[in-house]
């Protein structure tokens, strides 16, 4: 999972990472606390899940962590 603004769009994978080519909001988007991972962007971000992730969604899952597991991520 991973968090980009609207000007960032759909994150570039990395190794294993492949991310699925749509977003979802997190709860209280545009007042959320989920903010673009991009160096010295503070927008209000959208949340993009590996397809992994995106399969336990599909299930009903709707947490997600970050690459870190710093932070939890709720989406609608």
């Amino acid at each position: 999972m991973l968090v980009r603004c609207e000007k960032h769009g759909n994150p570039k994978g990395r190794g294993e990472n492949v991310y699925e080519q749509v977003s979802f909001l997190p709860t209280g988007y545009l007042n959320t606390a989920a903010i673009c991972g991009i160096n010295n962007c503070n927008q209000a971000g959208k949340v993009w899940l590996t397809t992994e992730e995106y399969k336990q969604y599909q299930k009903g899952q709707r947490i997600f962590k970050g690459p870190s597991a710093f932070v939890k991520i709720k989406v609608g």
